[in-house]
Formats: C-alpha cells, structure tokens, sequence
C-alpha cells in the first residue's frame, strides 16, 4: 500500500498543531527544532521566536 503525501500546506499545520507540546522551558531560547512522523515520513520543523508569539521556519522531510 502507498504511503499517503500530505501537502506542503497540511504538515506545516500539523506542525503549528503538536508545536506546544516542544516550546522548550527555558524562556530565554530563541529558536528549537522537533521531528515527527506521519503516514511513515519523517519531517524535522524548526521554529523561531518574534517578541510574541513562535514562528515556524521551516519543514523538511527527513531519513
């Protein structure tokens, strides 16, 4: 069976969705990094810190 391929736009809200749960505790981090797997892929999203609020940079499918 095919694995399924979400969108670009559909993991980067999956990503935004299970975000909290990887704020890191220290409050003077800047920036932080998870992996997650969906549908048997493997995907790194890294996230940055504005004055209010983390900001997803990027997501990549990852090994």
């Amino acid at each position: 069976m095919a694995r399924k391929k979400y969108s670009e736009e559909q993991i980067k809200l999956l990503a935004d969705n299970i975000m909290p749960g990887f704020i890191p505790k220290d409050k003077n981090e800047e920036a932080f990094s998870f992996h997650f797997t969906t549908e048997g892929i493997n995907y790194k999203a890294q996230y940055k810190k504005t004055d209010t609020q983390w900001i997803l940079q990027q997501v990549e499918e990852v090994d």
